[in-house]
C-alpha cells in the first residue's frame, strides 16, 4: 500500500520501451564554430538485458556531423515493457563510441564504464518519486587534424545527477553533471584552477500517449546545446 500510494502522490518509474525512434532538432551556441542548427535522428532497441542506441546529428547550416552508438548490458533492473514498474533502480555496463567532425579536425571517442540509478524512496519514504544517478568510465579520445597531426588522450569520466519521475510512468526529469569536455557542449574552464569543470545539463521526457512522447535537453559547457525531439515508442502492449 505504501508503494502504491507513493506512486500516485510523487510519480513512478515507467518501463523502457523495447524499441523507439526519435527525430528532432539541436541548436548549438558556440562562439568558435559557425554551425548552429542540427537535424537529430536517433533510435533504441532493447531485448532482455541488451540495449543498443545509435544517434546522428547533421548540421543544416554548415559542414559538421556527430554520430554515436551506445550499447548497454543491464546487470540489474526491470526488463523492457510497458506501463509503470515497481522500481526504476538499475545498474548497467555501457560501451559508447562517438565521432564529431568539424572544420579543421575530427574527434573519435570510445568509452567503457558503469552507470546506475537508485530510487531514493528506498533511502527515505519522503524521497519517494525521486532518483539519483551516478556513473564512471574510462575512455580514449583521438583527434585528427586536417593538417595531418594526430593526438590521443586517455579519459576518466564521471557523471552524477538527481531526478524526478513525472506522473505514473509518464516521464521524468533529470539534472546532471558530467566531467568531460570532448562533446559539442565542451567543458567550462575552472577559472583560476588548472583544468576544467565539465558540463551540466537538464534532460526531460513526457509521454503524450502510450506510443508518442516529447523530449528536451539543455547542456551548458563552453557552449550551449539545446535539443527538442519527438519519440515513437513501440514493441509492447
Amino acid at each position: 500500500m505504501g508503494v502504491t500510494g507513493g506512486a500516485r502522490r510523487a510519480g513512478a518509474a515507467g518501463a523502457d520501451a523495447p524499441w523507439q525512434l526519435e527525430a528532432g532538432t539541436t541548436w548549438v551556441a558556440d562562439p568558435l564554430f559557425a554551425e548552429a542548427a542540427y537535424l537529430r535522428l536517433a533510435g533504441a532497441w532493447r531485448r532482455g538485458r541488451l540495449a543498443v542506441a545509435p544517434s546522428a546529428l547533421v548540421a543544416i547550416d554548415g559542414d559538421a556531423q556527430r554520430g554515436e552508438v551506445e550499447a548497454r548490458w543491464r546487470l540489474r533492473g526491470a526488463a523492457p515493457g510497458a506501463g509503470v514498474i515497481a522500481s526504476g533502480t538499475r545498474l548497467e555496463l555501457r560501451g559508447d563510441a562517438f565521432a564529431i567532425r568539424r572544420a579543421g579536425f575530427a574527434v573519435v571517442t570510445g568509452e567503457l564504464g558503469l552507470r546506475g540509478r537508485l530510487d531514493l524512496g528506498r533511502v527515505a519514504p519522503a524521497l519517494d518519486g525521486a532518483f539519483g544517478e551516478a556513473g564512471v568510465g574510462l575512455g580514449l579520445e583521438v583527434t585528427r587534424y586536417d593538417a595531418g597531426d594526430l593526438d590521443a588522450t586517455e579519459l576518466v569520466t564521471a557523471r552524477f545527477g538527481l531526478g524526478l519521475y513525472l506522473g505514473c510512468g509518464q516521464g521524468e526529469a533529470l539534472l546532471w553533471y558530467e566531467h568531460r569536455r570532448d562533446d559539442l557542449a565542451g567543458g567550462l574552464a575552472a577559472w583560476r584552477a588548472a583544468g576544467f569543470i565539465g558540463r551540466a545539463g537538464l534532460t526531460g521526457a513526457w509521454s503524450l500517449t502510450p506510443r508518442w512522447a516529447i523530449a528536451a535537453e539543455v547542456q551548458a559547457g563552453s557552449a550551449w546545446v539545446t535539443t527538442l525531439a519527438v519519440r515513437r515508442r513501440g514493441g509492447a502492449r
